[in-house]
């Protein structure tokens, strides 16, 4: 599911993975949950599990990998910024070290597009980056991978510093529903991150902005 999309910061997403699990309040209105559960329902299901049983076999939102849409970023002409895991969450506990690897694979080698990585588990992605040295040749994400995480207010600010802990060239917030106070400027004065998304959940602060991103 190489598709363009609505989303203002990206051009296309791509979906080796789908489904994932609550950890915060920022997923309270989880769109990728909610589109699971009713167009995407009969094709998800068809799929198995990762962790296969009967609950998750019955549940759109379980993990599950397709490795069948590993190819797309190489049929894609010309070059595209891409969301990578619209629908999931690609540093999930339950996604298999040698499928995460086979990702970054195709980022690696299908280098011409701009892969934007977003997790809410940036702690298994700096673990996953240095325990991989290998394939990054020891100099971490190339500019062309960008890694982010999601946090919604102080509460999540954590996640931040598990980001910086990621080498890489272009790290990034998506502060999107931003449903707390969240010192920006502390965050952004301590340096490591070069590019915000800043969304408002419909009903706090005066509704939501679409449409953005600063880069520091």
């Amino acid at each position: 599911m190489g598709q363009r999309t609505s989303i203002e910061w990206t051009e296309v997403t791509w979906n080796p993975t789908t489904g994932c699990t609550k950890v915060s309040e920022g997923c309270d209105n989880c769109y990728a949950e909610a589109l699971s559960r009713r167009l995407l329902s009969g094709i998800y299901r068809r799929r198995l599990p990762v962790a296969n049983t009967a609950a998750n076999r019955a549940d759109p939102f379980a993990v599950r990998i397709w490795p069948e849409r590993l190819s797309q970023p190489a049929r894609w002409k010309g070059r595209r910024l891409v969301f990578v895991n619209s629908m999931s969450d690609l540093f999930h506990c339950d996604i298999p070290v040698d499928f995460l690897r086979a990702v970054f694979e195709v980022m690696l080698d299908v280098d011409r597009h701009t892969y934007q990585v977003l997790t809410k588990r940036p702690s298994r992605a700096a673990r996953f980056v240095q325990d991989h040295e290998d394939l990054f040749g020891g100099r971490g994400l190339p500019p062309h991978i960008w890694i982010g995480t999601s946090t919604e207010n102080e509460k999540t600010e954590y996640r931040i510093r598990h980001l910086k802990k990621v080498p890489a060239a272009v790290r990034f917030l998506s502060c999107e529903p931003l449903i707390g106070p969240l010192s920006l400027c502390k965050v952004l004065s301590s340096g490591g991150i070069h590019w915000v998304i800043v969304g408002v959940r419909a009903g706090w602060g005066g509704g939501r902005w679409r449409g953005g991103g600063w880069r520091i």
